[in-house]
């Protein structure tokens, strides 16, 4: 009786139990899957993109000064050389996870379709506002155009004496 206890609550007894619903469970086990591919992504391409940035310097490589003291003129030669310098190399290694970015590419692709049914569905409301206030414009011009007509039979009548 003691072992039966000590071998259903074991460790290594869950681990099967819970190994079994998972196998045996389709959403269980996409879900555990898809964690696993997450946390372990398979390396199938290596992409390695070198860049160097450098930039211009200037170095003076020297001053010559010569005087003639007898005419007081001071002649400067200077010589400047400009010679690149390279600042900093970095080599960057990228690894791509193909069912990662598969992945990745059909949730963009779920998500444009669901802008372009927003959109589509925000341009309907707004045709059928627009239609609305048509409606409602040419409501108000028949109205207008009844009280005219209305007025104007009033003021015939009233003139002529009908």
């Amino acid at each position: 009786m003691a072992f039966m206890l000590i071998t259903a609550c074991s460790p290594q007894r869950k681990i099967e139990r819970a190994k079994q619903i998972v196998i045996t469970n389709k959403p269980a086990f996409d879900s555990v899957g898809y964690i696993w591919s997450t946390l372990h992504p398979c390396v199938s391409d290596t992409v390695v993109h070198e860049k160097t940035d450098t930039i211009i310097g200037e170095s003076m490589v020297y001053i010559d000064t010569i005087s003639v003291p007898y005419e007081n003129i001071k002649y400067i030669y200077k010589t400047i050389n400009t010679t690149p310098t390279i600042i900093e190399k970095k080599t960057t290694a990228y690894v791509t996870d193909e069912r990662q970015v598969n992945e990745l590419t059909l949730q963009l692709q779920k998500c444009n379709i669901d802008k372009a049914n927003l959109n589509t569905t925000i341009l309907q409301k707004d045709l059928q506002k627009l239609d609305e206030h048509k409606k409602v414009n040419t409501l108000w011009y028949w109205i207008i155009g009844l009280v005219v007509v209305l007025i104007g039979s009033h003021i015939i009548r009233y003139k002529f004496k009908l």
